[in-house]
């Protein structure tokens, strides 16, 4: 987007000792409302960047204050905005614009520019660079222009609410009786429909479909808990054995020619040993040596025609995995056969991807930091950053590394304490090269750059 009011302005980043600084300057210093400038500095107005005036060379320096805080454009880059977010960040810029006149500032000198408007990544608080000159800014076009780059371009805002929100905002801002006032009564109402109106969970919607009348969602979930407890209750409870198998018919016959054997053998022995011994204790040993006989003959039998039924009935199907209920291992362990479970086949690891690292030096209590996306973010605030350091010299949002065509990048976001390259502080907001083994320092941490 280009902004009118930038238009005769240079901007610049500069370090204080701990602070970072954003600059403008401008050649009409004799146009510099005094007035307004004094009025910044001791209103301490929250939306309004603290601001300071330095003159050199025929040239006015304006010197705000950002240490800290993030350029709004880049905030939005890495944020998805909810629909009550992006509200209320609206309604922050509308407020600015409508309380200049409580402080007698001119509500078209806020620089309107996603790239020079500022967050505290903590708060989501935003504050504007107050230029106290005469610019001779139309504040209804500048504002038109902001919003519309804000909502098709800038922003990435959640369009699932089914008020329509955005078109609403886009149809009033594009209307040629732009009005403040209106605009922030209609931001507001929209706030106010969002506390009215909970937005219901689409998973509560559907469950809500089963039913006439749509029921809290706690009672939804606790019917729906008590049809799963009734289908379990339903469900007869699992047996431990083994799943019954057909009876076969070869087994059976198996068993009676086993029992006729053993008849048969009784039968010769009675005649054949009766002659030697009439005693009925012999007669009795030798059916129980009979019997004992029958049973190792029918256990053996059994036991490996079932195996064989088990294994057959089990082999796997093309392209299956073959399983053994947990149970049948331990008969089969039991009944003597020799059957080794063999290892599952491992997994070979791919290459390891290799990221470029700030290696910290040896011995120190901190981290090597694996810098694994082309936009990787370091500091102290959780959620906010992609590598946390909990280290209170080091900012909320301290630097940003960025990896483009083969090179990589370092910028200081206007961080308190700083950052370092090969012991050199770099200017905030600004990309600087860097390359293997560079000493990089944030604040008061040490590390290598390696590749």
């Amino acid at each position: 987007m280009h902004c009118p009011v930038k238009t005769p302005f240079e901007f610049a980043y500069e370090n204080g000792t701990t602070a970072s600084y954003m600059v403008i300057k401008s050649d009409g210093q004799e146009n510099v409302k005094g007035y307004q400038v004094e009025m910044i500095r001791n209103s301490k107005i929250d939306y309004i960047l603290p601001l300071d005036v330095r003159r050199k060379d025929d040239k006015v320096y304006f010197y705000y204050n950002v240490t800290s805080r993030l350029v709004l454009s880049q905030y939005l880059k890495r944020k998805k905005l909810g629909r009550e977010e992006f509200l209320k960040l609206l309604m922050a810029i509308l407020r600015a614009l409508l309380d200049c006149r409580h402080y007698l500032l001119a509500a078209e000198n806020l620089l309107l520019d996603s790239d020079y408007i500022f967050v505290d990544p903590s708060t989501g608080g935003v504050s504007f660079a107050y230029i106290p000159l005469m610019t001779g800014t139309d504040i209804r076009h500048s504002l038109r222009e902001f919003i519309i780059d804000l909502i098709l371009y800038k922003a990435d805002i959640d369009e699932s609410s089914n008020d329509n929100f955005l078109q609403r905002i886009l149809g009033h801002v594009k209307s040629e009786t732009l009005n403040l006032t209106e605009l922030d009564k209609l931001v507001k109402s929209l706030i106010s429909r969002e506390d009215a109106e909970p937005h219901r969970d689409e998973a509560d919607v559907g469950l809500c479909a089963d039913y006439i009348s749509c029921e809290p969602a706690q009672k939804v979930c606790e019917q729906a808990q008590v049809r799963e407890n009734r289908s379990h209750l339903a469900k007869p409870e699992q047996s431990l054995s083994l799943p019954k198998e057909r009876f076969d018919a070869g087994l059976l016959i198996a068993a009676l020619v086993s029992q006729m054997a053993i008849i048969l053998i009784l039968i010769l022995v009675s005649k054949f040993v009766k002659p030697f011994y009439s005693d009925t204790t012999t007669y009795a040993a030798i059916v129980l040596i009979a019997e004992a006989v029958d049973i190792l003959i029918l256990k053996k039998l059994f036991g490996k025609k079932a195996l064989a039924a088990r294994r057959k009935k089990a082999a796997p199907s093309k392209g299956q995995q073959a399983e053994l209920p947990a149970m049948e291992e331990r008969i089969i362990a039991d009944g003597h056969d020799n059957v080794k479970s063999s290892p599952e086949t491992s997994l070979l690891e791919g290459p390891k991807q290799v990221y470029p690292c700030l290696k910290s030096s040896p011995g120190g209590k901190w981290e090597d930091i694996p810098i694994d996306k082309p936009d990787f973010i370091i500091g102290r605030l959780k959620g906010q950053v992609d590598f946390v350091i909990e280290n209170n010299a080091i900012g909320k949002v301290h630097a940003q590394i960025i990896s483009r065509d083969g090179s990589y990048y370092i910028k200081d976001l206007n961080s308190k304490n700083g950052t370092f390259v090969n012991n050199v502080r770099i200017t905030n907001n600004t990309e600087y090269e860097i390359k293997n083994n560079d000493i990089i320092s944030l604040a008061n941490i040490d590390y290598i750059f390696t590749i």
